[in-house]
């Protein structure tokens, strides 16, 4: 690490290259040259940049350095003043929670629906590692005593979940959310969000964040319609030295 980078040891062991990021959510021109720098000196296959776009204005100053944009990530925040309404929905659909156990349907479910991610823009990385590595989230927080998954079956079959961590500061973090696309406008995954924020008032979370891609416009008016607001917007931008 030379305060600019850092080396990634999950990614770099998950995707079998060496894979660091930068530590700073702006570089200049200077930057730019000890970036390339360092990871050339420490055989970096591929660097993660992240550009808060908050006071920032858009340039051609990542391209020109052949940084590629794989991604611009929203952030949005929702603050819990009263609880939602409970959301009537098909008496043949069960809301519950998993913890400590991992049920196989998760997985398909993640396969089949999620695909809209950096790591899937990026068609440098495996296309099965980054299936796989969504599939280790997903027994990570099943397994995580701070993590709940909240789910969504029909006849015992999971057709959607989300990940939900309660972490301190009295915010909750939403992490993955994928709904079987066979079983969407249903009016699950506003059932699962109803719950998700009845757990984070139980656990006297004031707060739920949440990151998705700009791209992604239906997961956005999803949350906006909850009460969410866009907190932040950044590029994430991925380089490429092999």
């Amino acid at each position: 690490m030379n305060g600019l980078c850092k080396f990634l040891d999950w990614d770099s062991e998950h995707f079998y290259k060496r894979i660091a990021q930068v530590t700073s959510s702006f570089l200049d021109q200077d930057d730019f040259k000890k970036v390339d720098h360092w990871c050339i000196t420490n055989n970096i296959d591929c660097i993660y940049y992240l550009k808060d776009l908050s006071n920032s204005n858009e340039s051609d100053i990542e391209e020109s350095n052949k940084f590629n944009l794989v991604d611009t990530r929203v952030e949005l925040n929702l603050q819990i003043d009263d609880l939602p309404m409970e959301h009537q929905c098909g008496s043949e659909i069960i809301i519950s929670s998993l913890k400590n156990k991992i049920r196989n349907e998760l997985f398909s479910i993640s396969d089949r629906n999620i695909n809209n991610t950096r790591f899937y823009s990026d068609t440098y990385f495996d296309q099965d590692l980054v299936k796989k590595m969504y599939q280790i989230w997903i027994k990570k927080s099943c397994n995580d005593p701070f993590t709940t998954v909240v789910i969504a079956e029909i006849k015992n079959r999971i057709v959607g979940f989300i990940t939900f961590k309660h972490g301190h500061q009295e915010i909750s973090t939403i992490g993955l959310v994928a709904i079987d696309k066979s079983y969407q406008r249903l009016g699950i995954g506003k059932s699962i969000m109803n719950e998700c924020i009845h757990l984070a008032f139980k656990q006297k979370n004031t707060r739920i964040s949440v990151a998705t891609q700009l791209n992604n416009r239906p997961a956005i008016k999803f949350y906006e319609r909850f009460g969410f607001i866009v907190l932040r917007k950044s590029n994430w931008y991925h380089k490429w030295y092999t």
